[in-house]
């Protein structure tokens, strides 16, 4: 059966006026408020320390990230300036190398110059000579050469190669023969030329070379 003394909640006009009480619903009021503090309290303890963890860890991996991306650029930079250290190194032995064949061309052509011409020559001329247009390397070179011994050099720097003059082959002198045989000789040669087979000058030089003159 229904009954008519209660309402949809199943509450009866005496359980109405009670929950109607003001002391009741300041105690209900302040009990549920201690409960809500006490349980919300909690929660949000425990949330405050899940999200502390979870930034706590997000903050150790993004710095440890960090640490390692600096060290990775530190490691490219320096192996990059590795590479550029032995690439200036290569390029600057090549450069030498280069260098020091070009030396050696222009020593050669000094030298060559200078034996040529047999004069004393000043750097400038030297200079003109080559076509090399840089009068202060070539007296350098020449200066080096010259301290070397390669060249020589005047007081007023000009410089000059020493040549050793050949000695002059001296004429062979016809061998002495025996006194008997150049009269014999010299008496065809007078009989040729009393039957004008020989001239007086083919004479002459037949005599002075059997004389040894």
């Amino acid at each position: 059966m229904v009954d008519y003394n209660k309402n949809f909640w199943g509450e009866t006009p005496a359980d109405i006026k009670l929950r109607s009480n003001p002391t009741v619903l300041v105690g209900v009021f302040l009990i549920s408020g201690f409960v809500a503090n006490y349980f919300f309290g909690a929660v949000y303890a425990f949330i405050q320390t899940i999200c502390g963890l979870g930034y706590t860890y997000w903050a150790f991996n993004y710095s440890r990230t960090i640490i390692e991306r600096i060290e990775e650029e530190k490691q490219e930079k320096k192996e990059i300036a590795e590479r550029e250290r032995k690439q200036r190194e290569k390029e600057e032995k090549e450069w030498a190398k280069a260098e020091e064949k070009r030396i050696e061309l222009l020593n050669k052509s000094i030298i060559k110059l200078l034996k040529e011409k047999s004069v004393k020559m000043p750097a400038s001329d030297i200079d003109a000579f080559l076509k090399h247009q840089d009068v202060d390397e070539i007296k350098e070179l020449c200066e080096d050469m010259y301290h070397n011994g390669k060249i020589s050099r005047t007081s007023n720097y000009r410089y000059f190669i020493l040549t050793e003059e050949k000695p002059k082959p001296k004429k062979a002198s016809a061998p002495k023969s025996e006194e008997v045989d150049v009269e014999k000789e010299l008496e065809k040669l007078k009989g040729l030329l009393d039957k004008g087979l020989i001239t007086q000058e083919q004479y002459d030089a037949k005599s002075n070379e059997l004389l040894g003159l």
